[in-house]
């Protein structure tokens, strides 16, 4: 199961990484450990029995909102398609660092629900704009 915790941790990253083509993106930050701090009180309240306030979906969307300000913020620096991939490695790397392109590319297309080729293009772009490093491995 992917926790609140690993979330929080990938997009920490994933904005290091992204603060080399926007150095403001550290701001979100502070807006994403708000919404997962009031997702967790309101697990706790929960899972004590008492009134859980906000909804599943409501946590997803305050995350989801966090994403599209990000997106906004990189806008003509990073498309949609890339950002979506460098994500999802970030991702991948905080479960086991350095990964095999030939190993990630099958994994990235699936959840991408893109052809591998396409995927392999993106990670090409990412890898000349400094974003990933060859092998892969990030620059931070």
């Amino acid at each position: 199961m992917y926790r609140l915790e690993d979330y929080r941790q990938t997009v920490a990253r994933f904005l290091g990484v992204l603060q080399r083509i926007n150095p403001q993106l550290g701001d979100f930050n502070t807006a994403l450990r708000g919404i997962i701090e009031e997702s967790r009180k309101q697990i706790e309240i929960a899972v004590g029995g008492g009134d859980f306030t906000s909804t599943w979906s409501q946590i997803l969307s305050d995350l989801e909102g966090v994403r599209g300000q990000i997106l906004n913020q990189i806008q003509g620096s990073i498309p949609e398609e890339e950002f979506t991939v460098l994500f999802l490695i970030v991702r991948m790397m905080l479960k086991g660092g350095w990964i095999a392109l030939t190993t990630a590319l099958p994994v990235l297309a699936k959840e991408c629900k893109k052809p591998e080729n396409e995927v392999r293009e993106s990670v090409r772009k990412l890898l000349e704009k400094g974003l990933l490093v060859n092998g892969i491995s990030l620059p931070i």
